[in-house]
């Protein structure tokens, strides 16, 4: 995935990758994410997917909830996966 235009935020202290779009969703959706992500990148959006944007030794939950925070939009995937799982459920509350 290509990132488009860093931005600085002083939230995370450094120039760090701020999205315009964060994406929550359920594993099993992962095929129609990969599509949106596409579309989204093809109009010029910043988007952040936990699959590609965390880094190996990150604190996973405490990379979700800053990268939640820090972005322009949250975009919830729904599926019957998706509003069951206990992890998307922790997304929204962040």
């Amino acid at each position: 995935m290509k990132r488009y235009n860093l931005r600085s935020s002083s939230r995370f202290g450094k120039r760090a990758f701020v999205a315009q779009v964060f994406i929550s969703y359920f594993r099993r959706d992962k095929d129609f994410v990969q599509k949106l992500v596409v579309s989204l990148v093809a109009e010029k959006r910043e988007v952040w997917l936990d699959e590609k944007d965390i880094e190996v030794t990150a604190e996973w939950l405490k990379e979700i909830f800053a990268n939640i925070e820090a972005a322009d939009n949250f975009l919830f995937v729904i599926s019957p996966e998706s509003v069951a799982s206990a992890n998307t459920r922790s997304d929204q509350t962040a």
